[in-house]
């Protein structure tokens, strides 16, 4: 079986969200991961599989090493791969203008 699967950081809402979709509707199996957004992942899930592709959705805080380590190993037990990684995940620590953005931000 020719399966394919990625794992798209951030991937409960907004652009991470529209991401995982596009690459279930492309034939991707897809590790839904999330931090505080699990209501919104677990909709990106239950809309992967109406798609008709296979997916988990994996709660982990990607600054945390042990938590980006579990998160792997929870999707190489399911799927014993992992061919696309999106790196999408982002914070918004407080609204602030472009030109204001500092290194810190």
């Amino acid at each position: 079986m020719d399966k394919k699967v990625a794992l798209v950081t951030g991937s409960g809402r907004r652009l991470g969200r529209q991401i995982a979709i596009a690459l279930a509707e492309a034939g991707f199996d897809i590790v839904v991961n999330y931090n505080q957004s699990k209501n919104e992942a677990i909709k990106t899930l239950q809309r992967i599989k109406e798609l008709g592709r296979d997916a988990i959705a994996v709660k982990a805080d990607i600054t945390k090493s042990a938590q980006v380590k579990r998160m792997v190993e929870k999707a190489m037990e399911k799927f014993g791969q992992i061919d696309v990684l999106v790196n999408n995940a982002a914070i918004f620590p407080k609204p602030v203008k472009f030109w204001e953005i500092t290194d810190e931000l």
